[in-house]
């Protein structure tokens, strides 16, 4: 994907640290440290290759949300211009959110959304700062719940200079033994590269979105 073509007007850099051997049993990631040293990572490129510091964005996948951007979004909302995630786990978010927007996409069969309630634990704390606010649902697909149809809900909340939206998708992954059960099989990358982590298929299967289009769009209309 082309950033140009989306209407940037410059391209996107886009730095992705991974979590490396954790599936496989290797070392645990270590939240604190390792967010401080890919913070600084981040820095030092935006430095070297002269980025436009109103255009510096974060993303976060699973495990990335709680342990990376949630950290973000609570410490460093002065360097970043929005967020955005992707199969949130667990929240609500660890502080009073700030200002910088942020867009949030989950599976409706992801047990953190249909048994933890991430979506609602997130937007009714930004529901709590923004006071009045004003509601919008921008894409909305009659049955968006079927189990692996790929359709989805898409809503906007805005008001005090907060923003927030939330997309919700039926789209599911594979694996071995979730799926099997149907317990977590919305926990995966709509559209993404087929990868796994040996009991799950972090790709889902099928989504009536393109993940990475949502996203760009809505870090191109986020600057600082």
């Amino acid at each position: 994907m082309v950033s140009e073509e989306r209407g940037a007007k410059t391209p996107y850099i886009v730095i992705q640290p991974n979590l490396g051997t954790y599936w496989a049993g290797g070392k645990l990631y270590k939240p604190g440290f390792d967010k401080d040293k890919v913070l600084k990572f981040v820095k030092e490129a935006a430095n070297a290759w002269n980025v436009d510091r109103s255009r510096i964005h974060a993303l976060g996948f699973s495990q990335g949300t709680r342990d990376m951007v949630y950290r973000f979004i609570c410490e460093d909302s002065d360097f970043f211009a929005s967020y955005a995630l992707i199969a949130s786990i667990f929240g609500p978010l660890p502080c009073k959110p700030p200002k910088n927007p942020v867009f949030e996409i989950v599976g409706a069969y992801d047990v953190n959304y249909y048994l933890l309630g991430v979506i609602k634990k997130n937007r009714d704390l930004y529901l709590s700062s923004m006071g009045e606010y004003k509601e919008e649902t921008l894409h909305y697909d009659p049955y968006w719940w079927s189990y692996g149809s790929g359709k989805y809900v898409h809503k906007r909340y805005t008001g005090n200079g907060y923003w927030y939206e939330y997309l919700v998708h039926s789209g599911v992954g594979g694996g071995l033994v979730l799926v099997t059960l149907g317990f977590d099989g919305g926990h995966c990358l709509p559209n993404g590269k087929k990868l796994t982590n040996y009991i799950h298929e972090v790709t889902c299967f099928k989504a009536d979105f393109e993940v990475g289009a949502k996203v760009i769009d809505f870090f191109i209309a986020h600057p600082k």
